[in-house]
């Protein structure tokens, strides 16, 4: 710039800094969005990733029948039995324990359960035990039911 030249100084009006908010606005709105966006599918995927296992003990916990305070202690035991993962020393005789009926359903995620694939469960629980697999079939529908 040569010093006979003056630098030009523009005004600014009120309109150019409305405008220009009016854009920091709506890219701020954009943004808030996106991390609304990712953060809702991040929160779906977290809740597809729950498992039976991951929940089954605060079933235990907070569970009770629709119409008693609690259940009684010999069903609670046969909860935690159908959902046992099995090979635990036998406390009378010889050789390990079986997994319980329910075991197989505890590395399942929630969200993958479907009648198709209780159908199958069940038919294959059924070979071993049937009285134990519709009794463990009850048991994992009033889980569902919670």
């Amino acid at each position: 710039m040569r010093s006979s030249e003056r630098p030009t100084i523009t005004k600014h009006t009120n309109h150019d800094a409305e405008a220009a908010k009016s854009v920091d606005d709506e890219s701020c709105q954009e943004f808030q969005a996106a991390r609304a966006e990712a953060e809702a599918q991040a929160s779906i995927e977290k809740a597809r990733a729950i498992t039976v296992a991951s929940v089954w003990p605060g079933y235990l916990a907070e569970g009770k029948p629709a119409r008693k305070e609690a259940w009684k202690p010999r069903y609670r035991a046969d909860l935690e039995k159908a959902a046992a993962p099995g090979g635990v020393p036998k406390k009378r005789g010889q050789g390990l324990t079986l997994p319980g009926h329910l075991a197989p359903l505890m590395s399942r995620r929630l969200v993958d359960i479907d009648a198709d694939l209780m159908r199958d469960w069940f038919a294959s629980e059924r070979r071993r035990s049937p009285r134990q697999a519709a009794r463990a079939a009850a048991m994992f529908s009033g889980f569902l039911r919670w």
